[in-house]
């Protein structure tokens, strides 16, 4: 009795054990069955981009896994009718428009197969949009000069507009104003102002700043008698440096015959310092005093930026300014303008380094010279700079290291002519 009373609880405890087991096994089955599965990715953050212009004016574009080396092969890219995307943010290019040109500010991404494709969702807009400027993961700015004196607030990732913050500041604008271009230095937006008249553009350099995250208009600070001019931030780089100092440059507007000008709004301020002015072409060469104007202004950091700057004389001027006994305001109109466009078709343009606490402006040697008006591109990538270079001799990406000084050739492109290079690592 007492023999399989025992028997019978050893089989009675190995059944329940058993049981037991498989109650577990189900459980925990059960419980696998119920975790999330992670959202597939539809989408690369690592790796580069790099895009270029057809003779038909459109833009290829192709996905590298690696950066490339030698020569970088377009050839077999996808061809958009546009692809100018002035922001990348968490995998996601955003453009003024459509790759097809669309009126519409659009995310734009490259998906696990390489190829770029546009997300569904998307902003409609009058076809007059300003550079969109993004700020985190849920805000973004951008203009629709359909509401010149208008900013609009939006989500970035729901692409959904979350608010309207109003600029019009009819008491220190001369006329009606349309706004360019976006910094961003804490909670606080700051734009370049130029007139809606074409007929009447501003003499004067006006940047206008409020909070986005309170709506409200801060103030309108101003470059008296600037003379006419331009800005843009067509890379949409920061410029503001590690203090909160924020730096714009006027490009000049060669057509008008104004220069070049760098002002500096200081921490802590919204206005310019009226001390901080001056001209990074000229600097770089003190001779070139006829068309001295700048472009696409990147600062780099550690109070070092980069330029691209009308540098070189072409001998053709320096023959047209000698027939006129050597002073550069004795030519005629005719003349200036003849000078112009020997400026605008010769190699008279280089990359320039500049410091912007000592003002001091210097060449990068090692980098050719440029037409005076080429679109250019500069991205800092890994430490380097990537700066684009197209002339009649090269189609290239050079790199840059602002510490050691040295330039040299990252790789030829072939398949069309180079617009610049992305990181899809970077934010």
């Amino acid at each position: 009795m007492n023999l399989y009373f025992k028997q019978f609880k050893n089989n009675t405890l190995s059944i329940l054990l058993i049981a037991m087991s498989f109650l577990i096994t189900t459980s925990c089955k059960n419980d696998d069955d119920n975790v999330d599965e992670p959202e597939e990715e539809i989408r690369l953050k690592t790796g580069f981009v790099i895009n270029a212009t057809t003779p038909n004016d459109d833009f290829i574009v192709k996905y590298f896994e690696e950066l490339p080396s030698g020569v970088a092969n377009l050839t077999d890219g996808q061809v958009f009718t546009s692809f100018t995307p002035n922001e990348f943010y968490d995998g996601y290019f955003f453009d003024s428009n459509g790759l097809d040109e669309t009126d519409r500010l659009a995310k734009i991404f490259v998906n696990i197969d390489g190829e770029l494709e546009e997300d569904e969702a998307s902003i409609a807009h009058s076809g007059n949009r300003g550079q969109p400027k993004i700020i985190d993961a849920t805000t973004g700015l951008f203009t629709d000069r359909a509401n010149p004196a208008q900013v609009t607030v939006f989500n970035p990732t729901t692409m959904q507009i979350t608010g309207l913050i109003n600029m019009e500041d009819s008491e220190n604008l001369p006329n009606e104003q349309i706004l360019n271009g976006f910094l961003v230095r804490g909670d606080e937006f700051f734009c370049y102002v130029r007139s809606a008249d074409t007929a009447e553009p501003f003499t004067s350099f006006y940047v206008q700043s409020a909070n986005y995250r309170t709506g409200a208009f801060v103030n309108t600070t101003v470059i008296p008698n600037a003379g006419i001019n331009a800005y843009s931030n067509l890379e949409g780089h920061t410029n503001v440096d590690e203090q909160g100092n924020i730096y714009y440059l006027s490009t000049g507007v060669a057509i008008q015959g104004t220069s070049c000008a760098l002002y500096k709004i200081p921490a802590g301020s919204n206005s310019f310092d009226p001390d901080y002015t001056f001209n990074p072409a000229l600097a770089a060469n003190p001779l070139n005093t006829l068309l001295s104007n700048c472009f696409f202004f990147n600062y780099i950091g550690n109070g070092k930026a980069i330029a691209y700057a009308i540098t070189d004389i072409p001998q053709g001027v320096l023959q047209l300014v000698a027939s006129v006994g050597g002073d550069p305001r004795n030519l005629t109109q005719a003349q200036l303008l003849q000078a112009q466009q020997l400026f605008f078709t010769e190699n008279t343009a280089r990359w320039i380094l500049i410091d912007v606490n000592t003002k001091d402006v210097s060449i990068i040697s090692g980098l050719p010279p440029q037409g005076g008006f080429v679109t250019q591109s500069s991205r800092v990538i890994n430490g380097e700079v990537y700066l684009t270079i197209k002339n009649t001799d090269e189609n290239a990406i050079y790199k840059y290291n602002a510490t050691s000084g040295i330039a040299e050739k990252a790789f030829d492109v072939e398949g069309g002519t180079i617009r610049g290079i992305y990181d899809l690592s970077s934010n």
